[in-house]
């Protein structure tokens, strides 16, 4: 059996048993999650990123995330800053968000229409991130030739409960 074979049994055997056995009551992603919300840079780099949020109608500021008879303006700013780091040749990071903004909506029920407002900061987060398969890491010089194939990462998130409801 070779290595990157041997990896990716682990691999799923992790993700899978963590999925069996992690308490979860409803998986979704949250702001600015996608394909490369997460991807792993250079070893050692620092990174500041900021980035906006902007919606009207009946979608929240989780995209494919609708409320059926709503009305919402969402305006949100997300910072978020990332440290990446190598742990056992493996490319990783550790980044902190920090959502702020307004939302404003209103929701029409049967027999009256709910409306409420909200600003200021979100919910912060806390997480880490670390490359399985294909995500060794690298220095930047080596990391801008670096030809990616497959890759695999686990991603852990801490939601708190910093934002204004």
């Amino acid at each position: 059996m070779n290595v990157l074979t041997s990896r990716i049994q682990i691999a799923l055997f992790v993700i899978i048993a963590a999925m069996i056995f992690l308490p979860v009551e409803r998986a979704q992603a949250t702001m600015g999650d996608g394909p490369r919300a997460y991807q792993l840079l250079p070893e050692g780099m620092k990174t500041l990123t900021v980035y906006g949020i902007s919606t009207e109608g009946n979608q929240t500021a989780n995209p494919g995330q609708i409320i059926k008879g709503a009305d919402l303006d969402v305006n949100l700013g997300v910072l978020q800053y990332t440290h990446t780091f190598s742990i056992k040749g493996q490319q990783s990071a550790a980044f902190g968000i920090l959502p702020f903004g307004e939302v404003n909506g209103s929701v029409n029920l049967p027999r009256n229409t709910l409306s409420a407002s909200s600003s200021g900061i979100g919910d912060a987060q806390l997480g880490c991130v670390f490359g399985v398969i294909g995500s060794p890491a690298l220095p930047a010089e080596s990391f801008a030739v670096f030809k990616p194939g497959f890759a695999m990462g686990l991603l852990g998130k801490l939601g708190m409960p910093t934002g204004e409801y």
